[in-house]
């Protein structure tokens, strides 16, 4: 499962501070440069939690051949 699915499959403040981002780069009430940067801001956390979860699967792979 996705860094991004378990995140969004529970109740945290990432994940709360995942859907701000989100709606604050569809609010069409901002203007475009806010909703730029708060998609930009949106895909920089999302890729930092997919190289969390790369980075977390490599370990638990190397820990396993370990055994």
């Amino acid at each position: 499962m996705s860094w991004l699915t378990n995140v969004l499959s529970g109740d945290s403040a990432i994940k709360a501070e995942l859907e701000e981002l989100a709606r604050r780069s569809r609010d069409e009430s901002l203007p475009a440069r806010e909703r730029f940067q708060a998609m930009f801001e949106l895909g920089l956390a999302v890729r930092a939690g997919e190289q969390l979860q790369e980075a977390i699967d490599k370990l638990v792979d190397e820990e396993i051949h370990d055994v």
